[in-house]
């Protein structure tokens, strides 16, 4: 045989194969086995990332049964401190980021979140080694790509830049606690946040709700940012690209959205949640309201803390803490009402520490530090009362292997705020009949002389950090002075930063963006595309039940025939006739459909009871009769096998192809050991600087009824 007819047959037989691949996947599209649902993807850096479930899952997963709540999302009346903008937030190693979309044509920067700085910064083109490919999610914001971009000149330096007279440039820099740091020039362009995670939109689409995604483009403003030169430490190495400034600054995304009269009111809104990993395709975890709070997303009704009384810094969202309490694992992961303490449900113990003592250096709320720290005052008091809730176990950093079950069965930590009163009584009004023992979130009975304080809730699925079975504890009392409510206990809350009233307000949620959003007829903004409205979205979906029943009623009744030509009688199916997956023959039922019983503290990582890969294999199983798909599988390998063989003897000198090692991407820089906190705290000292629309905490004090 000449080498050019063993060619030819070889690719005969390639030709053949393709084909015989390209029928299995018709017949199994129902399975949407891609990319970016089972197979790994390389990125450019050449690291190997592995993405989460399936996409489809990962939405049914949010499908979770709702707890018996106080608030109805039906119908909620419109008021003043209401959202005009809500976004997605995306988890990163330990942080949580938003899409910015920056310059004409709109250019992508995912930035982290941050209440803890006034500035917002990342990457410009001029920036060399400054995280890209190996690290960030996008490539370098191209100022000169822009057509809108400009410099800020030396008249339009902001209160944290200064002047270069050489270069007429206005230059910023910061440095963090944990060791990072970087230095910019500011820069000018139009940014809007949120909308589509892959799609930028160039035209508004018209609409007025504020969960909108195609609508973001219509809160773009000309926002001062630094254009970052160079970067070092966990700036260069973290997921997202830079970092969004949202303290109580001039400087701050929000205040200079306010001034560009984009929002009504200083306020905004974070709701965190925390998925098992990050992936560069973008995590859904939260949401983003920028004017308000968007009350579809809480599960209890907000109550509020005020500053007064808060030792604070210039710039950041303080809180008073009033006692320290712990729980015992089975009161549950909230708030929990005292009328169920009363009833012997969990043991609560109040460390019993003076309240100069859990204020030392004041106590703020940073989105942007992963970890909560508190000062070392409590560290002796909070191991003691967690042995005692635990018999016996130690408070401590280590890691340690723990199941979800046991992890249901730590404390939940209960941090008293000081709340603001004359809030807090008109929200028990509403929805506990003016009983604040009624409120989730409100202290009642547990402090009789401070009923309308604020109780904050930090579970141990907060606190403790796990990944595939080890976890490690996060809440540190390890600070000399100060201490820091990190994103870990943020989670489960939406949070309102009201700058302008000088309150904090708090909603226990699932914080749940992507079900609020397709429930109201909008598709994920992981998906892209335009808005659809319900109604559409209520056809499409039974164009496909109906779609699904013809294709079902079509398998089905082949397979009567089948049998009827077999000669099977079909009343008479042992049971043990099955196929390999489980699949019943003649019911078309898979043994792996029977429920499973939810594990205690993963309730969350439950869809329908089922396990995601079931999901995939039952798929695969309903849209592939026969063994269309699994008997290609294994005649594809024997040609392929056959097709190797041929080109062997064809060349007898068959090449080695060296063997290419991948890095698999760190999903989680959370057992890393560091020696600081892990989240970023700007230690830069905000200016002053007189703004007739800057106003400072407690400047105006609404009543509820107002807001």
């Amino acid at each position: 045989m000449t080498r050019q007819s063993c060619l030819a047959k070889a690719t005969l037989a390639l030709v053949w194969l393709g084909l015989l691949w390209q029928n299995q996947f018709s017949v199994c599209h129902g399975a949407e086995v891609g990319t970016n649902t089972v197979l790994s993807s390389i990125g450019t850096s050449g690291t190997v990332s592995f993405p989460l479930v399936p996409h489809h899952i990962q939405r049914a997963r949010r499908g979770l049964e709702e707890n018996d709540s106080l608030v109805s999302r039906e119908h909620l009346p419109r008021r003043r401190t209401e959202a005009a903008q809500v976004g997605a937030l995306y988890h990163g190693y330990g942080t949580h980021y938003v899409d910015a979309w920056v310059g004409t044509p709109p250019q992508r920067q995912t930035v982290i979140v941050d209440t803890g700085s006034g500035v917002t910064a990342f990457p410009c083109s001029g920036c060399n080694d400054c995280g890209y490919p190996n690290y960030h999610t996008d490539a370098y914001f191209d100022e000169k790509s822009s057509k809108t971009f400009r410099k800020a000149t030396c008249d339009q330096c902001s209160s944290r830049g200064q002047c270069n007279k050489q270069t007429q440039e206005c230059r910023i820099g910061m440095s963090y606690q944990e060791g990072s740091s970087w230095s910019a020039f500011e820069g000018i362009d139009n940014c809007y946040v949120g909308g589509f995670h892959d799609k930028a939109i160039t035209q508004d689409d018209g609409g007025t709700e504020d969960l909108d995604p195609g609508h973001a483009s219509a809160f773009a403003f000309p926002l001062q940012f630094g254009c970052q030169t160079r970067i070092t430490g966990l700036f260069k190495t973290q997921l997202a690209d830079g970092i969004m400034g949202m303290e109580n600054a001039s400087s701050s995304f929000w205040h200079q959205m306010y001034k560009a009269k984009k929002i009504d009111n200083k306020s905004f809104s974070l709701c965190y949640s925390r998925p098992q990993a990050a992936s560069r395709q973008g995590t859904e975890a939260g949401a983003m309201t920028l004017g308000g709070t968007e009350r579809r997303l809480h599960d209890t009704p907000m109550v509020f803390t005020t500053v007064k009384g808060a030792e604070s810094s210039t710039g950041f969202f303080s809180v008073h803490v009033r006692a320290f309490f712990m729980r015992e694992g089975k009161g549950g992961e909230g708030a929990l009402a005292i009328k169920d303490v009363k009833k012997g449900k969990a043991r609560v113990i109040n460390l019993n520490r003076a309240e100069s003592i859990l204020n030392v250096g004041g106590v703020i709320v940073d989105s942007g530090t992963t970890d909560t720290y508190w000062n070392s005052k409590i560290k002796a008091a909070l191991k003691d009362t967690f042995k005692q809730l635990t018999d016996g176990q130690n408070w401590g950093h280590d890691k340690i292997n723990m199941s979800a079950e046991v992890l249901a069965t730590l404390p939940t930590i209960l941090i008293q705020l000081n709340g603001d009163t004359e809030m807090n009584k008109q929200v028990a009004k509403e929805f506990g009949n003016g009983d604040p023992n009624q409120v989730p979130g409100l202290v009642g009975d547990l402090d009789p002389d401070h009923p309308y304080d604020v109780l904050l809730a930090i579970p141990a699925s907060h606190y403790m950090e796990c990944e595939n079975g080890v976890c490690v504890n996060r809440f540190y009392a390890t600070e000399g002075s100060g201490s820091v409510l990190g994103a870990n206990s943020m989670m489960g809350h939406d949070i309102l930063f009201d700058a302008e009233h000088g309150r904090i307000g708090w909603a226990e949620s699932t914080c749940d963006y992507n079900k609020l959003v397709t429930e109201n007829g909008y598709r994920d903004v992981l998906d892209g595309g335009d808005a659809v409205d319900k109604n559409s979205a209520q056809k499409m979906e039974k164009q496909e039940e109906e779609k699904e029943a013809v294709d079902e009623s079509k398998t089905s009744a082949q397979t009567k025939e089948n049998d009827d030509d077999d000669g099977v009688d079909d009343d008479s199916v042992d049971d043990d006739e099955v196929d390999d997956d489980g699949m019943n023959q003649e019911e078309g039922t898979s043994s792996n459909e029977k429920k499973q019983k939810p594990s205690k503290g993963g309730k969350e990582d439950q869809h329908e009871g089922e396990m995601p890969t079931n999901d995939i294999q039952k798929s695969i199983a309903e849209q592939c009769p026969g063994l269309v798909c699994r008997g290609s599988l294994a005649i594809s390998v024997l040609i392929l096998f056959g097709l190797c063989f041929a080109c062997y003897r064809c060349y007898f000198a068959p090449k080695t192809i060296p063997a290419v090692a991948y890095t698999e991407v760190e999903l989680s820089n959370g057992f890393k050991d560091k020696g600081g906190p892990s989240g970023y705290k700007d230690e830069f000292a905000d200016e002053e600087e007189d703004d007739e629309d800057d106003a400072e905490y407690g400047v105006t004090n609404p009543s509820y009824e107002d807001l």
